[in-house]
């Protein structure tokens, strides 16, 4: 599970954030310089006739290869393959006395790659081969000298002196550095295992950063182009917090057409129908991943309509929300050190629009399995119709949340054991497709608001709506959290029969107490598989497990959190210091608040 506090600093990397198009003026002029060489005009020469010998698609073949290549370097690399010495055939004598005499004649050829042929030289012109690949006669003049005198293609000088008066000092670059890791976020929810990226808080910016480094270095003369730099060139950071996963496969498809375009308007021949053809199965692909994922929304709302229709009917979305911080301020020093994390679970009833969000502080419960079969079943139990006797429930496909064996034996624990419901199915979309009414829930919340307190947060939340009707807010104690993985253990084979990740779709229905139903598409018939153990005959009956408490003591937080929380209190009020100081944590002294009483403070 994805870290859920402010506790991981921005660490040194060598992938840093992919650097934008639209970056820098200077970086953008020196990209397009190195890259944006186009072909010039037809030499006009009788002896080769160099534009006749190499037509136009294979001078701008040419040319576009030069473009790729990624520094000068490699550029006057692939031109001194083209540049051959040769020595003088004849010599003849020169009148004056010091005349100078060529060492060697030159020859200049490219390399042209034709249908059903290997790759073939043609010789052309001086001025042609300028022409060609868009550079000076100055710099081939240079390539023919490095080659006559050392050997091999000369290399780039620019930036390589020593003579470097406003150098950025080792010193200055590391107290930049340092700053930078100073700060605390936070990772992704969903793609931990694809990307190392760190989220630092929405209201900070590079601006707002540099600023706070001038703040505690006067003395160091540091520009904002310098910092920014170090900040694309050494971490891998962003803003923000992604309220929702991206689709890796639209994320692929899309690179994948886009170097189709490119490569088609450079094709032509057999190339060109393979490339169009290749385009066109691209798109099929693609318009059946939407249609996929577009079916999880239209379900979605099928259910919504039949939830509307039908009192014994209803349609759930449930979803754990962006995790806030306490205490939420906008003051410096809020940046560097670790908050308390307040978690928030919403479940939208898609019927009515009745929101319901359960909170607590990492203090009280963690965001597990059973925690999430904890919420639902207080849901169930208090705020459910009695009308009701079927449910879908729609939800995103965490799985160390929603889609784990724990939360699909609590759903068979509903339907066959407590017997609350006839039926019970669970849909899970596609990743990257799973925008819910949840998360719109969670857009109305002001993530800015000054707040210090759990309950204040809480406030926040009781007024951030007002039609149809306000939020629900509920206030979770550890007594109200369970151990269903313990519980239903018992009852059920020891791992899951079926897979959890490809599933789409499953279903428990009364008339089947020990069958899962499920499908991993969304079309076509369910299968079955058996889920629970034989029910014992009256003889030998099993006593049946106890539905024990999750946490019988409050949840200590790391020491340096603690250390970190008492430096924050003192930007809150005085009369919310002691919440702060009976924070339990490792290696400091409990308080003698009991459970309930923090509860009731928070």
């Amino acid at each position: 599970m994805a870290d859920h506090d402010r506790d991981r600093q921005p660490e040194l990397t060598d992938k840093p954030r992919k650097r934008k198009i639209h970056g820098s003026k200077k970086e953008k002029m020196k990209f397009q310089r190195l890259s944006g060489h186009s072909i010039g005009e037809d030499c006009r020469c009788t002896r080769y006739q160099c534009f006749n010998s190499v037509n136009q698609a294979e001078r701008q073949q040419l040319v576009d290869k030069f473009n790729e290549c990624p520094n000068k370097n490699a550029q006057d690399a692939y031109l001194s393959t083209l540049v051959k010495l040769r020595s003088v055939a004849r010599r003849r004598p020169r009148a004056e006395e010091n005349a100078s005499l060529r060492a060697h004649s030159v020859q200049y050829t490219v390399k042209v790659q034709r249908p059903g042929q290997q790759v073939k030289e043609v010789q052309v012109c001086q001025k042609a081969f300028c022409s060609i690949f868009g550079i000076t006669k100055n710099r081939v003049e240079t390539i023919r000298k490095a080659l006559s005198t050392i050997g091999h293609p000369p290399k780039d000088g620019r930036g390589q002196h020593k003579n470097r008066p406003h150098k950025l000092k080792d010193e200055t670059k590391k107290a930049i550095q340092d700053h930078i890791s100073s700060f605390r976020g936070r990772s992704s929810h969903y793609a931990m295992a694809q990307t190392r990226r760190l989220y630092l808080p929405e209201d900070l910016n590079v601006s707002k950063m540099f600023d706070m480094f001038n703040k505690l270095h006067p003395d160091a003369t540091v520009k904002y182009e310098t910092y920014r730099k170090l900040f694309n060139s050494d971490f891998n950071i962003g803003f923000g917090y992604p309220r929702k996963d991206t689709c890796p496969t639209c994320d692929e498809f899309r690179v994948n057409l886009e170097h189709n375009s490119q490569q088609i308007l450079h094709a032509d021949g057999d190339n060109l129908l393979h490339l169009t053809q290749q385009r066109e199965e691209l798109m099929i692909q693609k318009e059946i991943h939407v249609r996929k994922a577009n079916t999880f929304y239209s379900r979605k709302a099928d259910a919504k309509t039949r939830a509307k229709a039908n009192p014994e009917f209803e349609a759930i979305a449930f979803d754990y929300q962006k995790n806030l911080p306490l205490p939420n301020k906008t003051a410096n020093d809020v940046y560097y050190k670790r908050q308390l994390t307040f978690f928030t679970f919403c479940i939208h009833v898609l019927s009515t629009d009745e929101v319901y969000f359960y909170t607590y502080d990492e203090t009280i419960a963690k965001k597990g399995a059973d925690d999430v079969c904890s919420m639902l079943n207080n849901f169930v139990q208090n705020y459910l119709p009695d009308t009701v006797t079927e449910i879908s429930f729609f939800c995103d496909v965490c799985p160390g949340q929603n889609k784990n064996f724990t939360v699909f034996r609590f759903f068979n624990y509903l339907v066959h054991d407590l017997k609350r419901l006839h039926a019970v199915k669970c849909l899970f979309p596609i990743r990257g497709h799973s925008y819910m009414e949840c998360d719109r829930d969670m857009g109305n919340i002001n993530s800015k608001a000054d707040v210090e307190l759990p309950q204040e947060w809480r406030d926040v939340f009781l007024s951030a709506r007002k039609k149809p009707s306000p939020f629900n807010v509920i206030a979770m104690g550890q007594d109200s959290f369970f151990a269903f993985t313990t519980f239903l253990k018992g009852n059920f084979r020891g791992a899951c029969p079926v897979p959890t990740r490809p599933i789409r779709e499953l279903k428990f229905e009364n008339a089947n107490p020990q069958v899962i139903k499920f499908r991993n598409n969304w079309n076509g018939p369910f299968e079955s598989a058996v889920f629970r153990k034989p029910i014992p005959r009256a003889r030998g009956r099993r006593a049946e497990p106890v539905l024990a408490r999750s946490y019988t003591e409050l949840l200590p937080i790391k020491k340096a959190k603690y250390d970190d929380l008492q430096v924050l209190k003192k930007l809150c009020k005085p009369s919310n210091h002691a919440f702060f100081d009976n924070l339990p944590a490792v290696g400091i002294q409990a308080s003698s608040s009991s459970d309930s009483e923090l509860s009731d403070e928070d």
